[in-house]
């Protein structure tokens, strides 16, 4: 999406599951601009002349990628006029399957904002949000833009979709559920 910009090796699209980007309540990417543990490229991010040109770079690459017009009322030049693109999908997402179907899937994320569930297989516009200990009913897992979801089933029947990331849920094994079940009952 960025313009290459010279002297800096071009280290290509990564997809992680980074938090700053998947809890974000609108798109959303992440940008690294050279790393400060090289001083060449700590110099180079000391330079004022240097910066100047990252910030182009990345209201070029921005502009491409939303078909931006320019201030003088043209378009953006795209990168290759002569290469094909494919269709663009709003997400991609796939079926991983799980054995872990039916099984108890619950908040370990401790942030006062709670952990966003979504009404579909997507990253952006969350449904809402649960808490700490709240739960749900494992139905599938799915790989969604690169990342796992669960898809999961609340105590109504409604399917949601969640992080399968056990950074921030965690799936409560069936002994543990028994031993719960039979404490709340003393």
């Amino acid at each position: 999406m960025v313009q290459q910009i010279s002297n800096v090796r071009n280290r290509g699209k990564k997809r992680a599951n980074f938090h700053v980007v998947r809890e974000s309540r609108m798109p959303a990417m992440l940008s690294e601009n050279l790393f400060i543990d090289t001083k060449a490229d700590a110099d180079k991010l000391k330079d004022s002349k240097f910066l100047d040109n990252v910030a182009k770079g990345h209201a070029i690459g921005l502009g491409r990628a939303f078909k931006l017009k320019s201030r003088s009322g043209t378009s953006t030049p795209s990168k290759s006029s002569t290469k094909s693109s494919k269709p663009k999908t709003k997400n991609s997402y796939k079926w991983l399957g799980t054995n872990l179907k039916g099984r108890q899937v619950e908040s370990i994320y401790r942030g006062s904002d709670g952990l966003n569930y979504y009404n579909g297989p997507r990253w952006t516009n969350p449904s809402g949000t649960f808490g700490y200990g709240q739960g749900w009913k494992v139905d599938n897992k799915y790989l969604v833009d690169g990342s796992p979801m669960y898809r999961v089933q609340n105590s109504k029947g409604q399917l949601f979709w969640i992080t399968a990331s056990s950074t921030y849920v965690r799936v409560i094994k069936k002994d543990s559920l028994t031993r719960r079940f039979v404490q709340s009952k003393r």
